[in-house]
Order: C-alpha cells, then sequence, then structure tokens
C-alpha cells in the first residue's frame, strides 16, 4: 500500500479490552477465560480511545497524512492477571486456561 503512492494514515491498535464483554462474553458467566494465550502479556486498549484518536486524525488528515499510529493501553497483562481483576471487580471467581 505505502508503495503505490496514495496518501495513508494507518491505525495499529493492540488487543481490544471489549472482546472481554463480546468474544469472551459467554466464557466469563461461565467462570472461565479459555485462550491459547499462555502466559503472554498484551497491552490492551478501550475501542474509545481508538475512536477519540481516529476523530483528531480526521479533523486535520493533512497533519497525519503518510503516518502510523499504534495504540495500545499503559500496562501489561496476562489473561491470567485479567481474570484475577475482572474475578475481584464482579465477585466471582474467573479462571483462565490456556489449552494445550
Amino acid at each position: 500500500m505505502i508503495a503505490s503512492g496514495i496518501p495513508y494514515t494507518f491505525i495499529r491498535p493492540s488487543y481490544f479490552m471489549q472482546n472481554l464483554i463480546t468474544t469472551l462474553k459467554s466464557d466469563i458467566k461461565r467462570g472461565a477465560i479459555f485462550l491459547p494465550a499462555g502466559n503472554a502479556k498484551f497491552l490492551w486498549v478501550d475501542v474509545d480511545d481508538i475512536g477519540k484518536v481516529i476523530a483528531q486524525i480526521l479533523k486535520a488528515p493533512v497533519l497525519h497524512q503518510n503516518k502510523v499510529y499504534t495504540i495500545t493501553g499503559s500496562e501489561y497483562f496476562t489473561f491470567g492477571e485479567v481474570a484475577t481483576l475482572l474475578s475481584k471487580a464482579v465477585a466471582k471467581k474467573i479462571c483462565y486456561e490456556s489449552p494445550g
């Protein structure tokens, strides 16, 4: 795409925090997050924050032409750590399980 010469702005968000209330919602309701992520740490980001960045870019697109932005949270968390945080927030035990 860059080689095409067409002006661009790339937005590269990290792992969506909203996956916890969409894709993983039914697992969490059952009390377990089941994903093959092992102990990998992720920078979590709220889609609202991504939208705010994109809104700023759209207000002044020329300033952001031919640039790449990586949007992340500020702290790394494993799914196990997130399960612990969720357990405290909802007062229900939520476990993290990684297959194989």
